[in-house]
């Protein structure tokens, strides 16, 4: 049975598995207290909270429904990055801080309730932000009507440019 204070521990983990879109899994050793509170800092903007967690009790948070392979990920100095918000954009500054430092490494992410490895965390930061991707996807389907209006306006110019020359024309 756990103390009162590990069981308010492993029921806050609990409520950030509900919440979270996604958990990027770190080893987090060197880091100091000041670059850990400037990476926190970074990652609040992107919706995400970053924790160190007793693996122990992290699994316990999962309970039964844990997911496959969590196991694996769960060993030595574990911090965990609980994304609410863009999965891309928490995942870029996690790289981001960790090539800054040099100090931390990736061990994992848990992506749609699937394990995927530090490479994919990786390629992850790579993409672009959900906004980015929205207005790329949003500019390719306007295209179409945009050249067609181009076109047609191009049309009526080209009759008006060929009205006034022959007015020119006739006035000189």
């Amino acid at each position: 049975m756990p103390t009162p204070k590990k069981a308010k521990q492993i029921k806050q983990m609990e409520t950030w598995n509900e919440t979270a879109k996604a958990q990027i899994f770190a080893d987090y050793r060197g880091l100091t207290v000041r670059e850990m509170m400037n990476l926190r800092r970074k990652l609040t903007a992107t919706g995400t909270e970053f924790h160190v967690v007793k693996n122990t009790l992290y699994l316990r948070s999962w309970g039964e429904s844990a997911p496959e392979g969590i196991e694996d990920v769960t060993h030595g100095p574990t911090a965990v990055a609980y994304v609410s918000g863009d999965e891309a954009a928490a995942a870029k500054a996690l790289v981001d801080f960790a090539n800054e430092t040099k100090k931390m490494s990736f061990k994992a992410a848990l992506l749609s309730g699937q394990i995927v490895s530090a490479e994919k965390v990786e390629a992850l930061a790579k993409l672009p932000s959900r906004e980015v991707l929205i207005a790329k996807t949003m500019g390719t389907m306007l295209a179409p009507g945009n050249k067609l209006a181009a076109t047609l306006n191009e049309s009526i110019a080209r009759l008006a440019r060929a009205l006034q020359a022959y007015a020119d024309q006739k006035s000189a």
